[in-house]
């Protein structure tokens, strides 16, 4: 009969070549979700430009059901609110974005100002008493998402 006798070393190796493989697609998944993350700030760029032309050029100043209204699956009257937000990409929960305080839109860009972001979180910033407005979108690292490695991604009519 013959026996087969595999020492500790050979059993490792497949182990090993499985965490190796796994490692390597999570860059690829936080880019992904990055990426969804991006779409979900355009959205909420596209509600932000529906509720200015509802209200003579003026932007949301809080997320309140008038902005929500907005929203996919809202009346888009100001009267009728999504029931639901946009899908985070990493925690899989709809949620409506949340309130921000940037004050200079180039500071956050050039990295000189750098807002606490959950990941997948959107952040919503009504500048100048609704005359303009920042969008962040929050990174696997929760900091906001970057463009390139100086560059951060802010979705702003300033």
């Amino acid at each position: 009969m013959l026996k087969l006798r595999f020492s500790a070393k050979l059993m490792f190796l497949p182990l090993l070549a499985l965490v190796v493989l796994g490692t390597a697609g999570c860059g690829n998944l936080n880019k992904i979700k990055d990426a969804q993350t991006i779409a979900n700030m355009r959205t909420v760029r596209e509600a932000v430009d529906a509720y200015a032309k509802a209200h003579n050029g003026s932007y949301p100043t809080s997320i309140d059901d008038d902005f929500k209204s907005y929203f996919p699956g809202g009346g888009a009257d100001g009267k009728t609110p999504a029931k639901e937000g946009i899908e985070n990409p990493y925690n899989s929960k709809r949620e409506f974005p949340t309130m921000g305080s940037v004050s200079d839109p180039d500071a956050v860009r050039s990295g000189k100002e750098e807002p606490q972001i959950w990941s997948g979180q959107i952040q919503y910033t009504s500048l100048g008493s609704g005359s303009g407005y920042v969008i962040l979108g929050g990174g696997v690292d929760g900091k906001p998402i970057k463009e390139s490695e100086t560059q951060v991604c802010v979705l702003s009519n300033k």
